[in-house]
C-alpha cells in the first residue's frame, strides 16, 4: 500500500468526505465498490498522465474508458481503474444510496461512459461547495453536508438520465459551448482571468454572463472563479517548483503574503505544508504493483 495522508475528514448522516493525498505506484490497479453509497472522486491536482477505468459488471476486461476530473461510481457497481504513476490529491465523497432514485441498470451506455468523466458545471460546483465545508467546518457543517449532498445527488441524476432522454438545458442559461469555453479558459495555463475577460471569451456582457451562469448552475460566477483559482494553486504547489510569489501572481494575488493568508484560510494548511505533503507521499511511495481497494466508508 502507498503512504497516504488524509488532510480532512468529515461525516454526516448521509455524506462522508475526505481529502486524500497519495502517490500512485507504477502498474497500480484501483478497485472501487460500495453497496450502500455512491462514490465520487474529484481530482484536486492535475494527474501525471491519463487514467482509465471500466465497470466490471458491464464491460469486457479489455475495455477501458477515460477517467476525468470527476468520476462517479453508482452503488452496487465495481469500477476498476488504472493510470500513470505519480502524486495524487483528490476529494473523496460518499453519498448515501437513498439520496438517489435512479435505477442504475436503466442508464444508457453513454451515461455510464460519462459517469467516469462527468462534465457538468453544476456537479463540479456542488463538489466544490462540499470541499469548502470540509476545509472550513463549523457548527452547521453536518447540516450543510447533507443539504448540499442531496442537491448534488439530484444534479448527478438529472445529468446522467438526461443523456438518455435528451432533456434540454434551462431557459436563460448558458449553452454547452459557452460553458466549455469557461472551463477551458479557467483550466488553461494562463493567469486566472477577471470576470470581464470571461465575459469577452463568451461574447457576452459581464452582467449577462453572471446572470446566465447563475441560472444554469445555481451558483455565482465569482464563486466558480475563486474555487478555480484555489484548485490551480494546489496543482502548481504540488507539481512544480515555482516560488510562492510566482504562483500567487498566476492565481490573481498581488503578493505572496496575501496569497498565503487566503490559501491557509480556505484550506486549513499553508502553501508550504501542501508542497511538503506532496513531496512526502511521492518520496515514500514504491514502484511496485498493488491493488488499492477504496475502503473510505470503513476507515477511521
Amino acid at each position: 500500500m502507498p503512504h497516504r495522508l488524509v488532510e480532512h475528514a468529515l461525516k454526516s448522516e448521509r455524506v462522508a468526505v475526505e481529502i486524500r493525498t497519495f502517490a500512485m505506484p507504477e502498474h497500480a490497479v484501483v478497485s472501487t465498490h460500495y453497496d450502500d453509497s455512491c462514490f465520487i472522486a474529484f481530482t484536486l491536482w492535475a494527474r501525471p498522465g491519463l487514467s482509465s477505468g471500466r465497470y466490471q459488471e458491464l464491460w469486457v476486461p479489455s475495455r477501458f474508458e477515460t477517467i476525468g476530473d470527476i468520476a462517479f461510481v453508482p452503488n452496487g457497481m465495481t469500477m476498476i481503474g488504472t493510470g500513470a504513476s505519480g502524486p495524487r490529491r483528490y476529494f473523496a465523497c460518499n453519498l448515501s444510496a437513498d439520496l438517489f432514485g435512479t435505477d442504475w441498470n436503466q442508464l444508457s451506455e453513454r451515461a455510464f461512459v460519462e459517469s467516469l468523466a462527468l462534465k457538468s458545471p453544476g456537479v463540479k460546483l456542488g463538489l466544490k461547495r462540499l470541499l469548502q465545508e470540509t476545509v472550513e467546518p463549523d457548527l452547521a457543517t453536518p447540516i450543510a453536508l447533507d443539504a448540499v449532498g442531496a442537491l448534488l445527488a439530484v444534479d448527478i441524476q438529472r445529468h446522467l438520465e438526461g443523456l438518455k432522454s435528451g432533456v434540454s438545458r434551462k431557459k436563460g442559461g448558458l449553452t454547452p459551448v459557452r460553458l466549455r469555453r469557461l472551463e477551458e479558459r479557467l483550466q488553461s495555463e494562463l493567469p486566472i482571468p477577471t470576470l470581464a475577460e470571461l465575459a469577452a471569451c463568451c461574447g457576452l456582457s459581464a452582467r449577462h454572463l453572471a446572470r446566465a451562469f447563475r441560472e444554469e448552475t445555481g451558483r455565482t460566477l465569482g464563486e466558480y472563479v475563486t474555487l478555480a483559482s484555489r484548485e490551480r494553486a494546489c496543482t502548481l504547489l504540488s507539481t512544480t517548483d515555482l516560488p510562492v510569489h510566482a504562483i500567487a501572481a498566476q492565481v490573481g494575488f498581488s503578493s505572496a503574503a496575501s496569497f498565503s493568508y487566503a490559501f491557509r484560510k480556505a484550506t486549513g494548511i499553508r502553501p508550504s505544508e501542501l508542497r511538503q505533503n506532496a513531496r512526502l507521499v511521492n518520496k515514500q511511495s514504491r514502484s511496485r504493483p498493488f491493488l488499492l481497494r477504496d475502503r473510505f466508508a470503513d476507515e477511521g
